[in-house]
């Protein structure tokens, strides 16, 4: 479980103040500057990469939802050394 906190924007534009909260992730709202206790690896490692979320908690956590395996081998290449099918 990991603890994360959006940072808001203080201005939204022309002066006026920034949303005072924010939906996302799969619908979890998210109070400006308050921390939500959030248990979803895949939501908590995307905050951990957005600039406008604070993560707290282990540096990593273990995603369900793997990136596929890349299939086949090493790129082929012709004899000559340019690009192969």
């Amino acid at each position: 479980m990991a603890k994360i906190t959006w940072l808001g924007d203080d201005e939204f534009r022309d002066g006026e103040p920034g949303p005072s909260f924010t939906t996302c992730f799969g619908g979890i709202k998210f109070p400006k500057g308050k921390p939500v206790e959030v248990t979803d690896p895949d939501f908590i490692n995307r905050a951990r990469k957005n600039q406008f979320f604070e993560v707290e908690g282990p540096d990593e956590f273990v995603s369900l939802h793997p990136e596929p395996k890349r299939r086949g081998g090493p790129e082929r290449r012709k004899a000559d050394g340019s690009a192969g099918v």
